[in-house]
């Protein structure tokens, strides 16, 4: 086969670059169809446009790596390389065949109501099951006390993590404010997703969902104490915003008011 070197204007050096990391992702292909005049923007959420925004500086940095590899030249000043966000890009170009039944208002705030777990409460230690146990006379009904009681733990376990999350966004909120300061200032010259992540290890779109739920949801106590994973109050973020925003007696119970 033919090699495609680097172009000026990167045009076939970039579309060999894209085959390239095309080639790590597997799934069906999300196709968006628009017309000449449509403004691609209008095709893809605001977070998918980061996930393109995040790829295009991977491909176009690898791009440059290999175009200086092939000249023999020095590549060490070129790394760390950008994060490439493999899983947001999968999940843009795999079609989902799943029906998806989105809760609204009060049958939401039932769902949500029925994952609380006090976040203040101490999760217990799950044992291992008894080593000594004649499993043939064991019945069912006497594994259910151990079974129920580690279930409650990972809730409790899940209730916090959400809870730390929300209040790691509010610091995330806070370092991002100092940091504008800091860049008017000229006293820091990386842009905020590099700063971040090589003095802390975050990569910028963690760190933005991160700063966006904590920023929506920080005030309201309730929530904390919610048993579900981080992606599914991200995933739910704008149908429980509309909930809180047209429900006033929602709101009031998840603010625990």
């Amino acid at each position: 086969m033919a090699q495609t070197s680097a172009t000026g204007d990167g045009g076939l050096g970039c579309l060999a670059t894209t085959q390239v990391i095309m080639s790590m992702i597997a799934g069906p292909v999300r196709t968006v169809c628009m017309d000449n005049d449509m403004d691609v923007s209008l095709a893809f959420s605001h977070s998918e446009l980061q996930t393109l925004r995040q790829c295009e500086d991977f491909a176009n940095a690898l791009l440059k790596i290999t175009s200086d590899l092939r000249k023999g030249a020095d590549t060490s000043e070129k790394l760390p390389l950008p994060p490439f966000p493999k899983a947001d890009l999968l999940k843009m170009m795999t079609l989902d065949t799943k029906p998806d039944k989105t809760l609204r208002g009060e049958e939401l705030h039932a769902y949500l109501n029925s994952k609380i777990v006090s976040a203040d409460a101490k999760p217990d230690e799950i044992t291992l099951p008894p080593q000594n146990i004649n499993i043939n006379k064991m019945k069912m009904k006497d594994v259910l006390p151990g079974l129920k009681k580690g279930y409650l733990t990972l809730q409790k376990i899940s209730a916090k993590t959400l809870h730390f999350c929300l209040n790691y966004g509010a610091w995330l909120n806070t370092a991002f404010k100092v940091y504008k300061i800091y860049k008017a200032r000229g006293l820091v010259k990386d842009s905020w997703a590099k700063w971040l992540r090589i003095n802390v290890g975050v990569s910028d779109s963690y760190a933005r969902k991160l700063r966006e739920l904590s920023t929506e949801f920080i005030n309201y106590k309730t929530i904390h104490n919610l048993s579900i994973p981080f992606s599914e109050l991200w995933n739910r973020r704008l149908e429980i915003s509309h909930m809180l925003n047209t429900h006033p007696d929602i709101a009031k119970y998840w603010l625990g008011v």
